[in-house]
């Protein structure tokens, strides 16, 4: 059986030594998906552990990409969201500045337990 939050259904995974829940919606100001990771204790969501996206007005995106964010508190997530099979692999990179950041394909819409 698989673990989840008690209030939202969210399944909760391991990121480094915390439990947390993915948080799956969309910026404000253009509809694009932001991915966070929320961190769970005693089965219930208590704050935001990490960004896992940015939002990249300017760069042309699929709806189903988002761009990931491998900075700051973020270094090692792109593998991490790799493994838990929540993006692909990066299709391809976008230059922001001279920062290229990876663009992946979104491969769940919620992560709620079934």
């Amino acid at each position: 059986m698989t673990e989840h939050c008690t209030t939202s259904g969210k399944r909760i995974r391991t990121y480094g030594r915390k439990h947390v829940a993915v948080s799956i919606t969309q910026y404000p100001r253009n509809g694009r998906t932001c991915l966070r990771l929320i961190e769970v204790e005693n089965g219930e969501e208590t704050g935001v552990c990490t960004a896992c996206t940015v939002n990249l007005p300017r760069i042309s995106l699929a709806e189903d990409e988002v761009a990931i964010q491998t900075w700051s508190k973020s270094v090692g997530i792109l593998e991490w969201l790799i493994d838990q099979e929540i993006v692909s692999k990066p299709l391809h990179y976008a230059d922001f500045g001279g920062t290229f950041i990876p663009i992946c394909n979104l491969l769940v819409s919620d992560d709620r337990v079934q």
